[in-house]
């Protein structure tokens, strides 16, 4: 929506300086280029929120084994703050990252073995994208070997049956 704002930037601030259009005491909600500069900014702070929410929703095949991947990713890649962000920029990204990080904690044990990280880990496709999208840590490999671990043992204790 505020891409659709921006790409009618221009007829937007023409319709607002028009004085037979706009009422005199509505001229004051014009937005001044600094408004138009900051909704630039969280366009493209939130263009990965829209991609991801819009696969998760579109997407026929979506499991919960998506999740941490796609949390993870946005946490690390998406919404990582730059030089050139502006302050509100740099806020908005920390919020919404601590805001990912707090509902998912994707650092606690306990969010380890939820079935949508263990599902995560194990699943090749999906161990591949955690392993080479810059999110391992050494908590995550001793995860993962945990879990492969605990894989192999519960396959040799289920074929003993």
């Amino acid at each position: 929506m505020m891409e659709s704002l921006v790409e009618q930037q221009r007829v937007l601030t023409d319709i607002m300086l028009d004085p037979k259009l706009t009422k005199k005491q509505d001229a004051a909600l014009n937005l001044r280029e600094s408004d138009w500069d900051i909704i630039k900014e969280l366009c493209v702070i939130l263009k990965p929120l829209a991609d991801t929410t819009a696969y998760m929703s579109t997407e026929s095949q979506v499991t919960v084994l998506e999740i941490y991947p796609n949390v993870c990713g946005l946490v690390t890649k998406g919404l990582v703050s730059c030089s050139t962000d502006s302050s509100i920029a740099h806020r908005v990204k920390k919020a919404i990252c601590d805001d990912l990080v707090h509902r998912f904690q994707p650092e606690s044990e306990e969010a380890a073995r939820s079935t949508a990280a263990l599902g995560a880990l194990l699943d090749p496709p999906l161990r591949f994208t955690i392993n080479n999208g810059d999110i391992e840590t050494p908590s995550k490999r001793r995860k993962l070997d945990f879990l492969a671990h605990q894989r192999v043992r519960w396959r040799m204790s289920f074929s003993a049956m």
